[in-house]
């Protein structure tokens, strides 16, 4: 499973060499192809479906989400051998996602975006591209603490310093704030966006993931910059998600290698298993969400896989101290070859709500809206056809979540519930890191004395920009903001 990024990429691979913003002037410039589309054909609509369905499948659903639901014990894969669900990564397991997805794709294309969206005043996709940005630079930040960013893109600069992670952070809110401004311009000028694959031309929507964004990297520095926070992220509410139809989402299709990247790594690499650490979660506060997560096995019973163990498909014999292990369910939501990978949804800005109202000590409003979240989250299983919950029934679940009234324990149980609704979903490994919840066993079989902190620096800075590149111990140096 070491080379699965390396393999499952032909979907990114496909829209950038269909829409390369690349050009190959700078190698044969002494002759023009008719074939390609000059630089002035390269429009901003051109360049936007590419950026989105990498970042969507290579990020959100990608590498870096793999990593973080197999080390949250979300789910399991089977095998004893160095691989990420034994918690083994090196320099080689992060080239992909560092080099070709975030620098040279993402974060390029996004910058090309942007020069010409300034150049030909196109407000609209000038906002898009810097929610773009400001999103993957979190990525950077969360996953490696230091990377380059402020001379990243500097042609004169081959060898970039690595910015700290409070700058990648001052840097990530300055993105989302001028995005606002020009989201904010573009609307009240009835600009229209061409080729929006995520919210179809919406700057509404685009707008609010720019305010939902801005809540959750605020409370995220709440131990790093202190509980001022907290009134941070709820003055960034109003104008953020109001519904699971804001929800950034980015819908594959039902063709083999443009489909869903779960469904994919499922399909051609490696079968995905529900973890019995979330098996036994779910069933300890009797959820109904357990039967949208994972398929029953032939006596109706889901039994979870747990990581670090050869697991025996389809077997009902003793696999560790489990009976059967049951795959992620395909019943119309996760694996599904149209399932969307979101980005970010209307639940997880609740469940920051909730969080911040707790570190106010305003505990019954935070209670209020950890339901709410909740709530919002089970409609949207239920919308998406994996389970069938009647609206009495879903409060009626609800309101069996009753919050302590101290901050330890609320936390313990907001981030629980938001685990378990950001299944699948990067945020997890963020929120382990920075509160300790959930509490998380290893695998039965590992290669690290923990989970690790961050991602191990890639080949590429390693070899190419060895003075500037930060001497770390991936699996014990914590990042800045996990600093409670």
């Amino acid at each position: 499973m070491k080379n699965i990024n390396k393999k499952i990429f032909n979907l990114s691979i496909i829209l950038l060499l269909s829409i390369t913003t690349n050009s190959c002037s700078d190698y044969l410039d002494v002759n023009t192809d008719p074939d390609s589309p000059s630089d002035s054909q390269i429009t901003e609509d051109v360049i936007l479906p590419g950026i989105l369905a990498q970042l969507s499948y290579e990020l959100a659903g990608g590498y870096p989400a793999r990593a973080a639901s197999l080390w949250t014990q979300q789910i399991a894969s089977s095998g004893i051998t160095r691989d990420i669900s034994t918690l083994y990564i090196d320099d080689s397991d992060t080239n992909n996602t560092w080099q070709y997805t975030i620098y040279t794709g993402v974060l390029k294309d996004a910058a090309n975006m942007v020069s010409k969206a300034e150049a030909n005043e196109n407000e609209q996709y000038i906002g898009i591209g810097k929610v773009v940005q400001a999103y993957t630079v979190a990525i950077l930040a969360d996953f490696w603490d230091e990377a380059p960013w402020s001379e990243a893109f500097n042609p004169a600069i081959l060898k970039p310093k690595f910015d700290n992670q409070e700058a990648l952070y001052t840097a990530i809110d300055q993105l989302l704030n001028e995005a606002n401004t020009h989201l904010t311009n573009a609307i009240n000028s009835g600009l229209i966006v061409k080729k929006d694959l995520l919210y179809n031309g919406s700057l509404t929507k685009w707008k609010k993931l720019a305010n939902s964004l801005r809540a959750r990297y605020a409370l995220r520095l709440i131990y790093a910059k202190g509980n001022g926070q907290a009134d941070l992220a709820l003055s960034y509410l109003s104008d953020g998600f109001a519904s699971n139809s804001d929800d950034a989402g980015f819908a594959f299709e039902d063709k083999e290698d443009a489909n869903n990247p779960w469904a994919q790594w499922e399909d051609k690499w490696q079968i995905v298993y529900i973890n019995k650490f979330m098996v036994d979660l779910l069933n300890s506060n009797s959820d109904p969400r357990l039967d949208a997560y994972a398929l029953t096995q032939e006596d109706d019973l889901i039994v979870g896989a747990e990581n670090g163990v050869t697991i025996q498909v389809n077997s009902k014999s003793s696999v560790s101290n489990v009976k059967a292990e049951g795959t992620l369910s395909g019943a119309g939501y996760f694996i599904k070859n149209t399932s969307k990978v979101d980005m970010m949804t209307y639940s997880e800005l609740l469940f920051i709500a909730a969080e911040a109202h707790a570190f106010k000590s305003a505990f019954p409003t935070a209670q209020t809206f950890l339901r709410n979240a909740v709530k919002a989250n089970l409609e949207k299983v239920v919308a998406n056809g994996a389970i069938i919950l009647t609206p009495t029934e879903i409060t009626d679940f609800t309101n069996t979540l009753v919050l302590p009234v101290n901050l330890e324990d609320a936390q313990k149980m907001i981030i629980e519930q938001k685990y378990i609704a950001n299944f699948l979903q990067i945020e997890t490994y963020n929120d382990y890191r920075r509160t300790g919840y959930p509490v998380i066993p290893l695998p039965l079989v590992t290669f690290a004395d923990q989970i690790p902190e961050r991602f191990p620096y890639s080949t590429d800075p390693l070899l190419n920009n060895t003075d500037n590149v930060p001497d770390i111990d991936h699996e014990t140096d914590k990042v800045w903001w996990d600093q409670k």
